[in-house]
């Protein structure tokens, strides 16, 4: 049973992202502001 999430990033991190290695990844999962 896989659990999944949406990340949502800022427009000047997809680049970051998607060439993150997996250990780095994590610094890009935050929780998003419930007022945005």
């Amino acid at each position: 049973d896989e659990k999944r999430m949406v990340v949502i990033l800022p427009k000047g991190s997809y680049a970051d992202w998607l060439t993150a290695r997996p250990e780095q990844s994590a610094a890009f999962m935050n929780q998003y502001p419930a007022d945005r």
